[in-house]
């Protein structure tokens, strides 16, 4: 396994995870990824699953599937297609709120004892 593929490999998961631990409920994350329609897909040396070196740095490239999977355990808002730059480089845009998880405050409520 090469250092892109020791970096990435199960770490998006990981990340997401933890971004939704430590986000308050109903708070956003937003982020912006390179997509796979990009000019710089599969260009390159492919050293990992649509992670290709390029110009003498990895790029993980995502698929609208990546993203969806991505994002289980949130409510997904909106994936927009952005541009940057003059190639231009093709991105995706993705915006989701934290999902609650585990009991509501007023679950955790004790009922009074008879």
């Amino acid at each position: 396994m090469g250092p892109a593929e020791e970096i990435l490999a199960g770490d998006l998961e990981a990340a997401a995870a933890e971004v939704r631990r430590v986000l308050r409920r109903g708070g956003l994350f937003v982020y912006t990824v390179r997509h796979t329609g990009d000019a710089h897909f599969g260009e390159g040396i492919g050293v990992g699953e649509d992670i290709w070196v390029h110009g003498g740095f990895a790029v993980q490239f995502f698929s609208r599937e990546l993203v969806d999977s991505l994002a289980q355990g949130w409510h997904l808002q909106s994936v927009e297609e952005v541009t940057e730059g003059e190639l231009p480089r093709r991105m995706w845009r993705v915006t989701q709120r934290a999902a609650h998880h585990g009991p509501s405050a007023a679950s955790r409520r004790r009922a009074p004892l008879d």
